[in-house]
């Protein structure tokens, strides 16, 4: 470019922005040269030809140019001005054209490109030491920070110098800084969430760091030419780039905990990006705004806006999008129970779709994790474990899988009889989390409970289910749904083990759920509180609380049903000899329920309460 504008006075392509430069490069046209150069026509058609936007259009090396331009012509020899070197750039980019430092592929460029602000990252950190979060946590968190802006700068110095050597095209170059600029947007937006942390959401920072996107997509060529094209004008595109940092901001706030602010800083962003009219951008937030959703249980309202995301997606030819959107769809579905034999019959259409998503290491996997928990919900563990297995396939080459996707690991373990494969799938899944997360975040926490109830021996069970719980009410204290869970499941073993802190275990459970002071706790609290009088082998009260649990049950699929069924063990249980029959007819209807559950998934809670009810039934006799 230089050499150009020295020899014919002016610069190769017109513009006087980035964007008209931009656009003169890519329609070819280019600044024709100043009356008075003098310069012979064979020189400048030699520097169009170095200047040229594709790769292969230009010379194949630097010798090959200084041969051209050193080679004797028989009509005159044309010498260069002393004062002019050759600095022939191997390319021109939009990239190229916004550098503003001596040399583009230096560090020192790279970190100014990344606008790296200590000022923010320490406002982060002393966020974490204002509500308490434990000084290796704060370190985890900061480690994660400081990897992620070094690996940020050597994708950016790589794509610019695979550029510079001709090794790459301005286009995809460009596609790159698009993606490292998105990748730029997202570690902004996680160090704001980071400085939102409270005493609520401190347990979770670890996922802000831990699910910023991938760098290593930046080099992947399926997923840069997966990249929608951008806007048509400059002003569009700096609007929408606006908007996808302020998106960026909404996701980091999601996995931070801030649900509700995630969800509301998401729908503001509605009405700006419709006068844009960017369809791409759309998308994206219907995306996020429907996980969102879904986190909240608002099943009905996901499902539809997530169906009206899907066609549209299609429509554009967003394939990826489109597959995310049905596979999130079908998962609301399920969980509504809603025409589970329609769900079956669109994953005939669903599953091809997502086989050739280029570029996509998340959208498949999710298809078939969900279609397989559509499954499980029809009861159908053997198809539901053949679709878990396909997922678990699709991400046999991802170095890092998407966190969301260990959910698989988790599923494979419930419907996996061997017992060593069935405790491995489920270790997995929890030692994932405990990397990425932390010991202290829910998923991790989760995880650990979720091992402890894959793994069937009840004396090594119990000391997993105790730490779990530990660890809720250690870090999750106001938590009382998930603390009555794990509850539930340590006080089922204790009283399996015959342990005397069986009974305090589930007293426990009983009070968790009169704190949440939350209807959908209450069968639960009635329950626990119905075990922990049959420890103290006070039977009246017993009787009183599973027969409010059994009124208060409701429900048809089958992991509903379970609620009555544990209700009518726990009456059968407190009923004196005296009413031998009316125990025995509780039983009775107990017992299918808990085999049913036992076939369709491994979790040991089913077969916990079904061991109890043969040994009542064994205490009454059987039926007559």
């Amino acid at each position: 470019m230089a050499l150009h504008r020295a020899l014919f006075d002016v610069a190769p392509y017109p513009g006087l922005n980035v964007d008209e430069l931009l656009a003169s490069m890519r329609a070819r046209r280019m600044s024709p040269p100043a009356a008075a150069s003098g310069a012979p026509g064979w020189l400048r058609a030699a520097l169009v030809r170095g200047l040229a936007l594709e790769p292969d259009a230009r010379f194949p090396s630097m010798d090959a140019l200084l041969h051209e331009l050193g080679r004797d012509r028989s009509w005159r020899r044309w010498a260069l001005p002393s004062s002019v070197g050759v600095v022939l750039v191997a390319g021109a980019s939009l990239w190229a054209a916004r550098a503003t430092s001596a040399e583009p592929c230096s560090a020192e460029d790279a970190r100014q490109a990344l606008a790296w602000r200590p000022a923010a990252l320490t406002a982060a950190m002393s966020a974490l030491t204002a509500v308490g979060v434990s000084p290796r946590l704060q370190a985890e968190v900061r480690a994660d920070l400081d990897g992620y802006q070094r690996s940020w700068q050597v994708q950016h110095q790589a794509a610019c110098r695979d550029h510079r050597r001709g090794a790459q095209s301005a286009a995809l170059l460009d596609r790159r800084m698009l993606c490292l600029q998105r990748r730029r947007d997202a570690l902004a937006g996680g160090l704001e969430a980071i400085r939102r942390v409270d005493g609520e959401t401190a347990t979770r920072v670890r996922e802000v760091t831990a699910r910023l996107p991938a760098l290593e997509d930046c080099a992947d060529l399926e997923v840069l030419n997966a990249i929608a094209e951008p806007p048509a004008t400059a002003q569009e595109r700096r609007a929408v780039a606006a908007l996808r940092l302020r998106l960026a901001e909404a996701v980091a706030l999601e996995h931070g905990g801030h649900g509700e602010r995630a969800l509301e800083r998401v729908r503001a962003l509605r009405a700006p990006a419709e006068a844009i009219g960017y369809p791409p951008l759309g998308i994206e937030l219907a995306l996020a705004e429907a996980r969102l959703l879904l986190q909240r249980g608002a099943y009905p309202e996901a499902a539809r806006a997530l169906a009206a995301t899907e066609q549209h997606a299609l429509a554009l030819g967003l394939h990826a999008a489109a597959v995310e959107a049905a596979a999130r769809r079908v998962y609301a579905q399920a969980m509504m129970g809603d025409d589970l034999p329609g769900l079956v019959r669109q994953a005939e259409v669903l599953e091809p779709l997502s086989r050739n998503l280029r570029g996509d290491a998340f959208a498949r996997p999710l298809l078939l994790n969900n279609l397989g928990v559509v499954q499980m919900a029809r009861g159908q563990r053997p198809s539901a474990a053949a679709l878990f297995a396909q997922a678990q396939a699709a991400l046999t080459e991802v170095k890092e899988p998407d966190l969301e996707l260990v959910a698989i690991d988790a599923n494979l373990a419930m419907v996996t009889s061997e017992a060593a494969a069935r405790e491995a799938a489920a270790r997995r899944a929890w030692e994932r989390r405990q990397r990425r997360l932390g010991d202290e975040h829910p998923a991790t926490l989760e995880a650990l409970l979720a091992l402890g109830k894959y793994t069937h021996d009840p004396a090594r069970a119990l000391p997993l289910v105790r730490a779990a719980c530990q660890g809720y009410a250690a870090h999750l204290p106001s938590a009382h749904k998930l603390r009555l869970h794990c509850a539930m499941q340590q006080g089922l073993l204790e009283s399996a083990q015959r342990d005397p802190a069986a009974a305090a275990t589930f007293q426990a459970a009983s009070a968790l759920a009169g704190a949440a002071a939350l209807r959908g706790l209450f069968v639960q609290g009635q329950l626990a509180a119905g075990f922990a009088a049959l420890e103290r082998a006070d039977r009246a009260s017993a009787l009183g609380a599973f027969t409010q649990a059994l009124a208060a049950s409701a429900g048809q699929a089958w992991w509903q049903r379970t609620s009555a069924a544990v209700a009518r063990l726990g009456l059968a249980s407190s009923r004196p000899f005296a009413q031998r029959d009316q125990a025995l007819a509780e039983l009775t209807a107990a017992i299918p329920v808990f085999e049913e559950a036992s076939r369709i998934t491994e979790d040991s809670e089913h077969r916990l309460y079904l061991a109890r009810a043969h040994a009542r039934l064994a205490e009454l006799g059987g039926p007559r």
